[in-house]
């Protein structure tokens, strides 16, 4: 990873530690004697309710901060793991907080199941104190339904206990043998990949829950039944709808395979729910001639606006193609049925299909039109000539003649406005002058030859990359205006001075000290990778800073 990249989010998926537990665990003593300093500074609440239907949020607010300078060197959080010890007080800090709100205190095991969180979040990825330790917060709430990782008969029972109650809706269901024992080698593979306690009773109870309202799990014959009759009464808006051996024999193939995918029967349900419902509204399946001709003849109403309109052979020729085409790449009726109402509205509109003669021509006079705003305009013949081609290449890579039409008119536009394409010397020099002028709020700021060479290279880049000259205008702004607040650029010294001293004092405050040289070294790396990526010195300083407070925070 390369310094100054981001922190990545905190991730659940499993870890492998790679730290023995001598290093990577504290001593039991050392346990004991924090959970004996807890218990006696506050007192232990009561166990609340077992069950649960939603995840809490919490969100950690770090202590205070420390008051004498840092002696350890501040790197970036990219380029420097928590160590263990800093991970053990992250685990006491999520403990205090959350026992601050009620939570009991856990026992030994369970702050050894918080430390193994901790790891796994490491792994995966986190090396933000604060963050890890919000997330190890809402774990020490896990603690109070077993533990965190489930390793024991008792433990597996306990959490499959509390799914049957959940997906059951109750919490006094007596979950029975078999039913402790049906996912047992699920839970125990999901246990052996690092998943927690909950996480496995919810994956039980979403499975437990199929087969409550499906009657089975996904693949069984009577949970693809079910599916496909529920599917039938939903798309038929009638719960009294007797679903025929025909329904069952035309899905169930469908069910089969999506339940091989491992799709659950609620997705399989909705899935051919939406099939016959393009039956019912188009008459047919969306590659079947019937629902293909019925698209086309919606479209034309719907272009039209007109529901008598008698929709002609040729449109139904000419769109054929268009909806299977469409079908095949698996699109439903409805979706065909707007695709091609569009491209009649474009023809009624420009006169032709994009790629006409008659429908370059309109787009290019429209465009004109609304560019000069003057519906009178009459275009010339040398416009028509300029943009043709822009316009027969727009249509081949199958851009509607609207589509055409604005991207044209935005052409035109840019031209009146900045003296050219945004590529010509009038418009990159127009736009360094209005970006200028912008920047020092002054409309008559004369812009010196040598404002135009800095910018000169940075503008014909942009107009490169299709940019306007607009676009180009503002962004030379940004630049200017961020040059002026801090008198030079990312590579100039002083303005790393700045922004490494207000930075540190920022985060430090009245215990500020100057960056150490190592921190210089790493920090101005930094600064310099942020500047060659293009980022501004206003936008260096904020992520600099937020860096540094995480670091901080990190000691």
């Amino acid at each position: 990873m390369k310094v100054g990249d981001r922190s990545p989010p905190v991730s659940t998926r499993k870890v492998e530690s790679t730290q023995s537990p001598q290093t990577s665990q504290p001593t039991k003593a050392t346990e004991l004697a924090f959970l004996d300093t807890l218990r006696a500074t506050m007192a232990t609440p009561a166990v609340g309710a077992t069950t649960r239907t939603t995840a809490t949020t919490a969100v950690f607010t770090p202590p205070a901060a420390q008051q004498k300078a840092p002696t350890q060197a501040m790197l970036p959080p990219s380029s420097s793991l928590l160590t263990p010890e800093r991970m053990a007080r992250a685990v006491d800090n999520a403990i205090r907080a959350a026992a601050a709100g009620g939570e009991p205190l856990p026992g030994g095991a369970g702050r050894n199941d918080l430390y193994q969180y901790a790891l796994r979040l490491q792994k995966d990825g986190c090396n933000d104190a604060a963050k890890m330790e919000t997330a190890l917060k809402d774990m020490v709430s896990e603690l109070r339904r077993g533990p965190l990782f489930p390793k024991t008969d008792a433990d597996f029972n306990a959490l499959t206990d509390l799914a049957f109650k959940r997906a059951n809706d109750n919490n006094q269901y007596p979950t029975n043998s078999e039913e402790y024992g049906r996912y047992r080698e699920m839970a125990r593979q999901m246990a052996a990949d690092g998943k927690t306690f909950m996480e496995i009773s919810y994956a039980i109870s979403d499975k437990a829950m199929n087969v409550r309202f499906y009657g089975g799990e996904p693949d069984s014959d009577t949970a693809i039944g079910n599916a496909i009759d529920k599917a039938f009464k939903r798309a038929n808006e009638n719960p009294n709808y007797r679903t025929t051996e025909g329904d069952y024999q035309k899905y169930w193939d469908m069910a089969k395979q999506m339940a091989a995918d491992g799709k659950d029967s609620e997705a399989i349900m909705y899935a051919i729910k939406d099939k016959i419902a393009n039956v019912l509204a188009f008459g047919g399946d969306p590659d079947s001639p019937t629902a293909i001709r019925n698209a086309i003849d919606k479209a034309a109403r719907r272009a039209y606006e007109n529901p008598n309109h008698r929709t002609s052979d040729a449109d139904f020729k000419k769109y054929d193609a268009v909806a299977k085409q469409m079908a095949a790449e698996g699109k439903n009726s409805a979706e065909i049925m707007y695709a091609i109402a569009e491209k009649i509205t474009d023809v009624l509109a420009f006169g032709g299909d994009p790629d006409s003669p008659t429908a370059i021509r309109n787009a290019i006079d429209k465009a004109a039109k609304r560019a000069y705003e003057n519906p009178n305009h009459r275009t010339s013949d040398a416009d028509f000539r300029k943009y043709e081609a822009i316009a027969k290449k727009m249509a081949a890579e199958g851009k509607s003649s609207s589509a055409i039409s604005y991207a044209i008119s935005d052409r035109i536009t840019n031209v009146l406005v900045y003296g050219g394409d945004p590529d010509s010397t009038p418009a990159i020099r127009t736009a360094i002058d209005k970006a200028f002028k912008r920047a020092n709020e002054n409309p008559n700021y004369r812009t010196t030859e040598a404002d135009y060479q800095w910018y000169d290279a940075m503008a014909r880049k942009l107009a490169a990359e299709g940019k306007d000259s607009e676009a180009i205008s503002y962004a030379i702004s940004d630049r200017v205006t961020d040059r002026n607040k801090y008198g030079g650029d990312h590579t100039d010294r002083h303005v790393q001075d700045g922004i490494l001293e207000r930075s540190f004092r920022a985060v430090l405050g009245s215990a500020y000290r100057p960056p150490l040289p190592k921190e210089e070294e790493v920090w101005r790396a930094l600064i310099d990778q942020l500047g060659q990526e293009g980022k501004l010195c206003s936008e260096i300083e904020a992520m600099l800073r937020a860096d540094l407070q995480v670091s901080y925070y990190n000691l």
